[in-house]
């Protein structure tokens, strides 16, 4: 079965896009991904370092993304 991995990166979201609920945790669906640790902590230090430019209550404004 072909499957297709949506990248992209959002607030507290990676950029593999995980959107199968699977054994109570969100998956992208694809088993060779979501059994590799190493992709797996990458994911989530992209996930930490992307997130954190978002400032909220910052700049007259309710969340403001810091784009430098």
């Amino acid at each position: 079965m072909r499957r297709t991995l949506k990248i992209s990166l959002d607030f507290l979201a990676g950029p593999l896009r995980k959107d199968e609920f699977i054994d109570g945790e969100t998956r992208t669906g694809i088993p060779v991904i979501d059994n590799d640790a190493a992709l797996q902590a990458l994911n989530d230090q992209i996930c930490e370092l992307y997130s954190s430019y978002y400032e909220f209550d910052s700049h007259d404004q309710a969340c403001w993304f810091n784009e430098e």
